[in-house]
């Protein structure tokens, strides 16, 4: 079980796949949170097990992290209107 304190609010849950754009998070979860203003990658041990590998502070609330095209990530910011931001290798 997987949990944090103080909560992160989440908004979604989106399990990644695709070794072309970042094959390190290859089978990663990823959680938008809502309240920490956080992307967070959630990383699993194949035994029913998981941690969280990274979290990265966005200053915007996280409605959605969702997988798109050549195995990119979009985000969208919960507001009005809200923004959807790509997230690009370094």
């Amino acid at each position: 079980m997987l949990y944090w304190v103080p909560v992160i609010a989440p908004g979604n849950l989106m399990f990644y796949h695709g070794a072309k754009t970042f094959p390190q998070w290859d089978g990663s979860g990823f959680v938008s949170g809502l309240a920490t203003m956080t992307l967070n990658r959630i990383i699993f041990d194949g035994k029913g097990g998981a941690k969280t590998a990274e979290r990265w502070d966005v200053g915007k609330r996280i409605r959605d992290v969702e997988q798109g095209p050549m195995a990119r990530c979009g985000l969208l910011e919960d507001a009005n209107p809200g923004a959807l931001m790509h997230v690009t290798p370094k």
